[in-house]
């Protein structure tokens, strides 16, 4: 069995909360680790410097990217 989850509560200051699963079965991409987020969204996104695909492939997040992602906020 995994660790427990490491937890970062939401604060005001933040505008987000986060926690962090290990063991979580995706060895095959080789991320066995999940940062899960919530929060508002410009925040969260503006965490992120690196995105997985429909295929589960990691691509940098562009500001082109960004873009098509606020949009779709």
């Amino acid at each position: 069995m995994g660790k427990d989850p490491i937890r970062f509560h939401f604060t005001s200051k933040r505008k987000r909360m986060s926690t962090i699963i290990e063991n979580c079965g995706d060895t095959e991409h080789g991320y066995d680790k999940r940062c899960l987020m919530k929060g508002l969204s410009e925040h969260v996104l503006d965490s992120c410097s690196h995105y997985l695909d429909e295929n589960g492939e990691k691509h940098e997040l562009t500001n082109a990217k960004k873009g098509e992602i606020i949009n779709q906020i």
